[in-house]
């Protein structure tokens, strides 16, 4: 019965499962960020949660070391928002992911944390002065207008030593807006752009 259970397409929900969107050293390095930020005042804010694995898991992280902060997590919780996606697809050219891009991270939910505080809303529009100081941000939103503008907002918020981390650097990608947006700010605000594990575009204040 058990070797007919774990046959059969219901399996995957029977078995131990992988529920991030990050690989394991990647993981690991967004907990280096966070340990190294242990003596830096201010929040963290994580802007684009899907889920809520990597939410979790970072804030049990700071649970379990006995340094709990604020930590606000941000996500539309219904996938990208039509005007980002017409702007990758019209002025970007990305016009072989539109169906990618209409079902991208609609299962989005609102799976909360004791420790975590969520907050519905644009990643381009949020006030990220009600977060400030922020010591350290993750933004994962992939598509170039809500990286660009996150970035734009996020960074004079920045408590000095703090660090963003900027997923989906990849050029050539379906998701290359969050590079193009990435390495723009880092010219126009002459940072050294600092791509590590393929795909986190890393600032340091």
């Amino acid at each position: 019965m058990k070797d007919a259970a774990f046959r059969t397409p219901a399996a995957r929900y029977l078995g131990p499962r992988y529920p991030y969107n990050f690989r394991p050293g990647q993981l690991a390095f967004l907990v280096e960020m966070l340990d190294g930020i242990g003596a830096i005042a201010g929040s963290i804010v994580e802007v684009g949660c899907f889920t809520g694995a990597t939410t979790i898991f970072l804030s049990e992280h700071l649970r379990d070391q006995g340094r709990r902060r604020r930590y606000v997590a941000i996500d539309t919780f219904a996938g990208f928002l039509h005007d980002d996606v017409e702007h990758e697809l019209n002025v970007r050219g990305k016009t072989a992911d539109r169906e990618l891009f209409a079902t991208g991270f609609v299962l989005n939910n609102r799976s909360g944390h004791s420790d975590v505080e969520l907050v519905e809303g644009d990643a381009a529009t949020v006030d990220y002065r009600h977060f400030a100081p922020i010591a350290f941000a993750l933004i994962d939103v992939d598509l170039y207008r809500p990286v660009a503008a996150a970035l734009r907002e996020i960074a004079p918020c920045m408590s000095t030593g703090g660090r963003i981390v900027v997923d989906d650097c990849r050029p050539d990608h379906a998701y290359d807006g969050a590079f193009a947006a990435y390495t723009e700010w880092c010219r126009d605000s002459h940072h050294r752009p600092e791509i590590v594990h393929g795909k986190l575009g890393v600032i340091r204040f």
